[in-house]
């Protein structure tokens, strides 16, 4: 499982220094307080997020990860993310299907 953390729109319009530094003590916050959770998580930084991989699929972890991120200052917005590997158009169109399901009755598709 992946997480897209997106940071506070405060920390992004920083400048590059002040902007990496804010990033830097998030990232340490965050490595804090969820390598107790998950010791295997791995965390990432780009300029307006912080990536956090876990190899973990079980519910009760993701769950705790997911409330410690809640609660922690500097993070707008958690992503969760489920990456596959691109076999081909139909493989997307099953993987969507699975995911969203009914909603999609009635609606059309494309992929850009």
């Amino acid at each position: 499982m992946k997480f897209i953390v997106k940071l506070f729109p405060e920390i992004i319009i920083k400048s590059k220094p002040v902007r990496k530094k804010f990033i830097k003590q998030l990232r340490d916050n965050l490595r804090k307080l969820l390598l107790p959770i998950d010791p295997e998580l791995q965390i990432g930084r780009e300029w307006d997020r912080i990536t956090l991989e876990t190899g973990s699929d079980d519910e009760a972890v993701l769950a705790s990860l997911l409330e410690v991120m809640v609660n922690t200052p500097g993070i707008a917005h958690i992503i969760e993310v489920a990456e596959y590997p691109l076999v081909d158009m139909h493989d997307i169109y099953e993987k969507t299907r699975d995911a969203v399901g009914n909603s999609l009755a009635g609606k059309t598709f494309a992929v850009r």
